[in-house]
């Protein structure tokens, strides 16, 4: 069975999103687990993990959604959390 986020410490490097070479994609698994959590996050949520997993900037992400780039990475810490909790099962 591959890693899922929730099996991840909350310092790996995954969870770093303040770090410049964060990738957001780094130790997540290529799953129908996870797909299936990133279905069940708000729309607004779901649309920035995505376009993060994709690899858009937080600043590409706030011109398209029309916030900063710092609200955008709010929203991504707040679904990184619902991600691990739906992944763990609370």
């Amino acid at each position: 069975a591959g890693r899922t986020l929730a099996a991840l410490p909350a310092d790996h490097p995954r969870f770093a999103v303040g770090r410049k070479d964060y990738d957001p994609a780094d130790g997540l698994p290529d799953s129908s687990e996870l797909r299936a959590a990133i279905r069940q996050l708000p729309r607004r949520d779901r649309d920035v993990i995505e376009r993060r997993l994709r690899g858009e900037t937080l600043e590409t992400i706030g011109a398209a959604l029309g916030v900063t780039k710092e609200r955008v990475r709010q929203i991504e810490t707040r679904a990184t959390q619902a991600l691990r909790g739906v992944l763990a099962g609370v």
